[in-house]
């Protein structure tokens, strides 16, 4: 039967992937010094078993990517004089969906040059946009040239120049109140509101001294609406919606009482359910996550100079040449890298290098004595948790802020995103700033 994935999980899942990198270490790597086939059009990467070893050959150096270095985006659309934006509807997947109008996906916010962001709720039946938006008002308001606009949210300034690229912009909620004007957009919200009606029919023959009236009902309550004719087509010109009432999750308009014109017929168009501007990445169709990673010439001599590379991935869990042991215990939770743990038993010890809480794993290096299953290990912070299970390993993960290719193991890690491109030179002096998208 029909099913599909919610764009609701798609942000969700981005956010596991964000915060599990707080977690487990992972890497931004470089690769490939060798020259593709055609050295203008990279090949498209592929994900089987030959196409990942592909991609980890080669591997030059990595950087560890943290989750100060993710953040939601949204594709990016300006605010353009002259341009025609589409409006809000309820009855369509704004997201994936292309507009059956225009036969483009919609576009139906904007970011404008002081990096606010516009949700538009009616663009006045396909006119063009020709008052830029501004301001940071909680309600809906209304420009000269008929749009109806909701503010977002405006940009931070630090990720304008961090995140911002010619095709995406960031976009995040507030959790909390921190005293943004963000924040108080989502405070003002009202759920199931009505903030605009659309006019589908516009009739004929109607006069503005004969007005008909506007019947709004539904299972919320308080809204209420005028209309307003353009006495020189007789038509409905629009509906002018004067309390947006709350609480619709089905409404219907009807229009009734003119005793000369007929034939007009408009729907109201409902809120997302907990307002405008409640949830700017679910209502802006924030499913992508955004990584950048700035490699600053040799990165201390991990990175090599003078090379070119032709892949730039994300490798989850790389492991090191290094030697130690992976102990299974009961709880990671109070467990940190750095500390040196001890059992009760054996006495062995060891420094912890990394806490995998997913796996329940305490990769533990410089291991003196032979750590037993059964007994319980401590550390500074923590005492007495079991030991599980011990599984000798040749190749603990990497944890270093940055590694070279001598320290990591061939074709050890997951990827969980690589991509092909033409050919980067890098030289000592060089900052790059590598940004990936991953769509979810």
């Amino acid at each position: 039967m029909p099913a599909i994935l919610t764009n609701k999980l798609r942000i969700t899942n981005g956010d596991y992937f964000q915060n599990d990198i707080s977690e487990i270490p992972t890497y931004l790597y470089i690769g490939r010094t060798t020259a593709w086939g055609d050295e203008q059009l990279p090949p498209d990467a592929v994900d089987s078993t030959n196409g990942r070893a592909d991609a980890l050959q080669e591997v030059q150096a990595l950087k560890r990517i943290y989750s100060s270095d993710i953040i939601s985006v949204a594709q990016r659309y300006d605010w353009t004089d002259g341009d025609v934006y589409d409006e809000y509807t309820d009855v369509a997947n704004m997201i994936d969906d292309k507009n059956p109008v225009t036969n483009e996906y919609y576009k139906f916010y904007v970011v404008t040059d002081e990096f606010n962001v516009y949700k538009c709720l009616s663009n006045y039946k396909r006119s063009q946009s020709t008052t830029k938006p501004s301001g940071t008002s909680t309600t809906p308001f209304t420009t000269p040239d008929g749009y109806i606009w909701k503010f977002m949210y405006t940009i931070k300034s630090p990720d304008v120049f961090k995140f911002m690229t010619p095709n995406w912009i960031p976009c995040y909620n507030v959790a909390y109140n921190d005293n943004s004007i963000q924040w108080q957009v989502q405070d003002a919200t009202v759920p199931g509101s009505i903030e605009h009606i659309a006019v589908v029919e516009d009739g004929a023959e109607y006069v503005s001294t004969d007005l008909p009236n506007v019947t709004i009902t539904g299972d919320g309550t308080g809204a209420t609406a005028v209309a307003e004719v353009d006495d020189l087509t007789g038509t409905i010109d629009r509906i002018v919606v004067t309390n947006a009432g709350s609480g619709y999750t089905e409404a219907t308009v009807t229009l009734s009482g003119s005793t000369v014109g007929g034939g007009a017929t408009a729907r109201p168009v409902i809120s997302p359910r907990n307002g405008h501007g409640s949830d700017a990445r679910l209502e802006l169709g924030a499913t992508h996550k955004m990584v950048r990673t700035v490699i600053d010439g040799d990165e201390g001599g991990d990175f090599p100079t003078n090379i070119d590379y032709r892949i730039a991935g994300i490798l989850k869990e790389p492991r090191s040449n290094d030697a130690g042991v992976a102990l299974a215990i009961a709880s990671t939770n109070l467990f940190s890298a750095g500390e040196t743990i001890t059992s009760s038993s054996s006495s062995a010890t060891g420094t912890i290098r990394s806490v995998s809480s997913i796996d329940n794993l305490i990769y533990v290096e410089s291991v003196s004595g032979v750590f037993e299953n059964g007994e319980t290990v401590s550390s500074q912070s923590y005492n007495s948790t079991a030991v599980l299970d011990i599984l000798n390993d040749d190749n603990i993960p990497i944890t270093s802020a940055t590694a070279p290719s001598s320290g990591y193991k061939s074709n050890s890690g997951d990827i969980l995103f690589t991509s092909n491109r033409t050919s980067v030179s890098r030289n000592t002096n060089q900052i790059e700033e590598i940004k990936l998208i991953i769509s979810f």
